[in-house]
């Protein structure tokens, strides 16, 4: 079975390990074996066999997709990428490199939404008494505003 540490994961009704083909080289020699340079930073090049390209005829910018049975296969990137998402890497913390920069508007809509939380803490409060055990937590992760529950107040 081939080594696949480092690869990306990909999901779709079944997680499959996959890289996208970067370049590829050929030995000079006959029967040589073909290496293949993946796309992802990281992943180091390996080889595929005369046999395996002269069944799966891959393509620079396709995926070399192994299956939890070992199993490997060829998919074109525009099939591999209709049907498959890539999930975060275990060993990488899936947080932007920089700050997320919100505009305006998004700012606007978060003092709002801030607003609103107060007004919702203020009315439990005085119609449960006491404080609020319920927080809720607005982030921006990825560009996306996340509204979740919280325990911090």
């Amino acid at each position: 079975m081939r080594n696949v540490a480092g690869w990306p994961k990909y999901k779709c009704h079944k997680v499959v390990q996959a890289v996208k083909i970067g370049n590829m080289q050929k030995e000079r020699r006959p029967g040589g074996a073909i290496y293949v340079i993946p796309a992802d930073e990281g992943v180091p090049q390996f080889s595929i066999s005369q046999e395996f390209f002269d069944k799966h005829n891959p393509e620079i910018g396709g995926y070399i997709v192994v299956y939890a049975d070992g199993y490997e296969s060829y998919s074109p990137a525009e099939v591999f990428e209709a049907g498959y998402t890539r999930l975060p890497d275990a060993d990488k913390p899936n947080v932007p490199d920089e700050p997320v920069k919100v505009d305006d508007a998004v700012e606007s809509k978060l003092k709002r939404f801030d607003k609103a939380v107060k007004f919702c803490r203020e009315f439990l409060a005085k119609h449960l008494g006491g404080d609020c055990e319920v927080c809720i937590r607005a982030t921006v992760r990825d560009g996306v505003l996340h509204i979740e529950p919280s325990t911090e107040e």
